[in-house]
């Protein structure tokens, strides 16, 4: 888990720091997709894209319209088939209802500016209109900044300058421009292609921690309940076929911990409770800090595997390394359903079921799992 989450002091120098974290920035990029279809935004996304497809195709057609366009059967078949590529494109952004995969969306960057390159250079029948078209690369830094890493954005916005400064140097040559005219439209086509992208990202890194740091929980940097409702909503579309588990996990004695050794030695008993919770429970889980010794992990689960998963997990809070060693009351509930797609309040009724379980394995104790019975719909 991100340890930067963490802390208690404020960067002296906040714009450095960004600086520094947006260029090593990798992006979680299942983040987006979560978000999106958290929000039921996925297909009203997909559609916008969409439009530019369709959009980039139709300017494409309209400029052979003009006296602007190709001259050659070369250049023509080459606007063509660039054309109906982007028509098809649209099609495919249109058409599914799900976000693409990371190597599917790095294509589509890559097909895009392939595909505007292409057209500036052939499409159009002198390199002047053709650095007026490079315009369009702002559309696609859109996209390659708020979806995807700086690398890949600051790829974009390389390619898009090499293409931008290779048709201003063929509209140069060309007798009948002005070359100081020329010049200036590269310098303001080429810095609102290269400064819009950038800042987008910028912007867009700053805004995304926000929404992330709004769902987790400062000390631990679980999910806190709000991100748990959110991210639970996306555990609840994902594949069906395998059971889903909740486990409840109080951290026992933890008031006795926090009056002995004082609080330091209970915020590093959590922290370190939650980074075991979410080493143990897996990249697919979902891992939240409800209260102030309480954790919900939900997962999902082959149905052989509920007991083996529900124990790794509970076995995970206590450590023979802690400076002062903790134990934990695990409540453990399980949805077994054949239904593909679960009611919304799947997940509080497992929570609520867990909650109780823990209970019980406190009053016999603690340091144990207590189970509920499985329930079906």
């Amino acid at each position: 888990m991100n340890a930067g989450l963490r802390g208690t002091g404020s960067d002296p120098h906040p714009t450095r720091e960004l600086l520094s974290r947006w260029w090593s920035d990798h992006t979680d990029y299942t983040w987006l997709p979560r978000f999106l279809d958290a929000r039921g935004l996925t297909v009203p996304g997909r559609k916008l894209v969409a439009v530019w497809c369709f959009l980039f195709a139709l300017i494409a057609v309209t400029m052979q319209l003009s006296r602007f366009g190709s001259d050659t059967a070369l250049a023509r078949s080459i606007f063509a088939l660039g054309t109906i590529s982007g028509a098809y494109a649209g099609y495919r952004w249109a058409r599914n209802e799900s976000w693409p995969t990371w190597r599917q969306s790095v294509a589509f960057v890559v097909w895009a500016d392939l595909w505007l390159a292409v057209t500036l250079f052939f499409a159009v029948r002198t390199a002047f209109v053709g650095t007026i078209g490079c315009i369009l690369f702002i559309m696609i830094g859109f996209y390659a900044a708020i979806v995807h890493s700086p690398r890949v954005a600051i790829t974009h916005i390389g390619w898009a300058l090499a293409v931008c400064t290779a048709l201003a140097a063929m509209a140069m040559s060309e007798p009948v421009n002005d070359n100081w005219v020329v010049l200036n439209l590269y310098l303001m086509v080429a810095g609102v292609v290269f400064s819009t992208a950038w800042i987008l990202q910028i912007v867009w890194l700053r805004l995304t921690d926000d929404a992330r740091n709004a769902h987790r929980d400062y000390l631990t940097a679980t999910l806190n309940r709000r991100g748990l409702q959110d991210e639970a909503q996306h555990l609840l579309r994902s594949d069906r076929t395998q059971a889903l588990i909740a486990l409840l996990i109080d951290v026992d004695s933890f008031k006795i911990l926090n009056d002995t050794h004082g609080h330091v030695a209970g915020d590093d008993a959590l922290t370190a409770v939650a980074d075991r919770l979410i080493a143990a429970a897996g990249p697919d889980a979902v891992v939240a800090r409800i209260g102030g010794d309480e954790f919900v992990v939900l997962r999902g689960v082959d149905r052989q595997e509920i007991e083996q998963v529900a124990t790794e997990i509970h076995s995970a809070v206590s450590s023979d390394s802690d400076p002062y060693p903790v134990s934990a009351s695990t409540g453990v509930s399980v949805y077994l359903s054949p239904e593909t797609d679960l009611p919304d309040r799947a997940v509080n009724e497992l929570i609520e079921h867990a909650d109780n379980a823990m209970y019980r394995a406190k009053k016999r104790g603690g340091d144990r799992i207590a189970w509920v019975q499985m329930f079906r719909r």
